[in-house]
C-alpha cells in the first residue's frame, strides 16, 4: 500500500508544536492546509495525482489526490461535486475506488488539551445510493481510534453542485503527544474544511500569590490586633479616608461575634478599620494581585468564596466585569467563579472585590478561594526534545512504507 505525501507530515506536526510553544494554548484550527487551498492550482477542475501540503493518503499510487479549483463566484460549471468551495476556492477529492479511501493529518500537542473536529463533505456526483465517511482523532500511527467517530451520510444528495454538509462534531480530551486526524470516505466524495481546534488544559498549577484574606505569607491567619495589615489586598477605594492598608476586623466583637459569617482557620474578615462600627458608608474596592508569568492565560481560572457587609456589587479582573455578586451579604458565603477565557493576561493580574456598605456602620470583606490554576507554557527546549522524537517517527514511518 502506498502512502502519499509523508515528507508534509513533518512539517504540519512541528509547525502545530510551535504554535504551542508560541502561545501556551493551541486555538482555532491547528491543521496545516485545512482547506486544501495551500497549493495553488491554475487549472479549473481536476487536478489529479499532484501533492497535498500536510495531508496523506492510502488512495493507490497513479490516482492518489484530486485537488479541485473552482470559481468563488459558482460560475465555473464543474460536474463531479460542488460548483464552490466550502471555503475559498479549492477542495479535495481522493481519486479512488468507491471503496473507502483513509486521508489523515499528524499533529501534536505538548500538554492537555480539550479537542474538538469536524468536516465538510460533498458527493463526487449525484447519486441515489448516498455516500457515507467517518472522522476521528487516532494515535500516530493511524491503526487506533482515540476518540469516537463522527458519522456522515449524504444520503440521496442530487444537488452536488450546491451542496455541502457538515459532519457532526467530535470531541475528545488528549494527553500530551502525537495524533493524527483521520477520515474514511467512500471514493465518490468530497471533502474541505477539516476543522481540528484545541484548548490546552494542563498539566496545571497553583496561581501563585493569591492568598485567603487575613492571612500572613505562609497562609497562617493574622492575630486579632489593631496593628495587624493584610500584605495581600489593599484598598484601592475607601470612602472612609483611612488609607489603603486593609486590617483584621476584631473577632472579638460585633458583629463578627454575630450576624457575620465567623472567620476560618485559613481566613479572616478584612475592613478599614479594626473596628468599624463607625466607618463610613458608600462603596468600597478592595484588590490583591496575582502573577501568571510561566502560565498561560488562556487556561487560567479561579473560584472562591466572599462575604461582605453591606452588598457585594462586583469582583473585577484586570478592570473587567466577571459578573459575580454577593446578595447573600454577611451571614454566610456567596460561591464565585472566573473561568477559563475570562481576561486573565501575562504577568502580573488585579482582582478587585467591590462592596457598598449602605450606610455609616459595620463593613468588612471575607475572601476564601477554593481553587486557582493555569497550564504552565512549555519551555522552549520541549520544542527540541519532540521534534526529534517526531523525526524519529517520520523515518520510522518512511522506512515502513517501502
Amino acid at each position: 500500500m502506498m502512502t502519499r505525501s509523508l515528507n508534509t507530515t513533518l512539517t504540519a506536526t512541528l509547525v502545530c508544536a510551535a504554535m504551542v510553544l508560541a502561545s501556551g494554548t493551541l486555538q482555532a484550527n491547528i491543521l496545516i492546509n485545512p482547506g486544501f487551498d495551500d497549493d495553488v492550482r491554475t487549472n479549473l477542475g481536476n487536478n489529479l495525482g499532484v501533492s497535498v501540503t500536510g495531508w496523506s493518503t492510502d488512495a493507490p499510487s497513479g490516482s492518489g489526490f484530486n485537488n479541485i479549483l473552482v470559481r468563488a463566484d459558482g460560475s465555473y460549471n464543474y460536474g463531479g461535486g460542488p460548483n464552490v468551495a466550502q471555503s475559498g476556492t479549492q477542495y479535495l477529492d481522493l481519486h479512488g475506488p468507491a471503496t473507502p479511501n483513509a486521508l489523515w493529518q499528524t499533529f501534536a500537542v505538548l500538554t492537555d488539551a480539550n479537542v474538538t473536529f469536524s468536516a465538510y463533505y460533498s458527493n463526487r456526483e449525484a447519486n441515489p445510493a448516498g455516500r457515507t465517511a467517518n472522522l476521528g482523532i487516532y494515535d500516530a500511527t493511524g491503526t487506533t481510534a482515540v476518540s469516537s467517530l463522527v458519522a456522515v451520510d449524504l444520503g440521496s444528495d442530487s444537488k452536488p453542485s450546491t451542496s455541502w454538509t457538515q459532519s457532526p462534531t467530535g470531541a475528545v480530551s488528549l494527553p500530551a503527544g502525537i495524533y493524527q486526524v483521520r477520515t474514511n470516505m467512500d471514493g465518490y466524495m468530497n471533502i474541505d474544511s477539516v476543522l481540528v481546534d484545541a484548548q490546552l488544559t494542563g498539566p496545571k498549577q497553583p496561581i501563585p500569590g493569591l492568598f485567603n484574606t487575613g492571612v500572613d505569607s505562609t497562609g497562617t491567619p493574622l492575630p486579632n490586633s489593631s496593628s495587624s495589615i493584610d500584605p495581600h489586598y489593599s484598598i484601592i477605594v475607601n470612602p472612609d479616608g483611612g488609607g489603603s492598608g486593609a486590617n483584621v476586623e476584631d473577632e472579638s466583637a460585633f458583629p463578627i461575634a454575630g450576624p457575620w459569617l465567623n472567620n476560618t482557620s485559613i481566613s479572616k474578615w478584612i475592613a478599614p478599620r479594626f473596628n468599624t462600627s463607625g466607618a463610613a458608608g458608600g462603596n468600597y474596592t478592595y484588590r490583591t494581585t496575582f502573577d501568571l508569568t510561566g502560565l498561560d492565560p488562556s487556561t487560567a481560572s479561579i473560584s472562591g468564596l466572599w462575604a461582605t457587609d453591606n452588598a457585594g456589587l462586583d469582583i473585577l479582573l484586570n478592570g473587567q466585569p466577571t459578573g459575580n455578586a454577593n446578595p447573600t451579604q454577611f451571614s454566610a458565603f456567596t460561591p464565585f467563579t472566573i473561568g477559563i477565557g475570562s481576561p486573565f493576561v501575562s504577568g502580573i493580574n488585579t482582582l478587585d472585590f467591590q462592596l457598598n456598605n449602605a450606610s455609616t456602620g459595620y463593613t468588612g470583606l471575607h475572601v476564601q478561594f477554593s481553587s486557582a490554576n493555569a497550564a504552565v507554557i512549555p519551555e522552549p527546549s520541549t520544542l527540541a526534545i519532540w521534534s526529534l522524537g517526531l523525526l524519529g517517527l517520520i523515518g520510522w514511518r518512511r522506512r515502513r512504507t517501502k
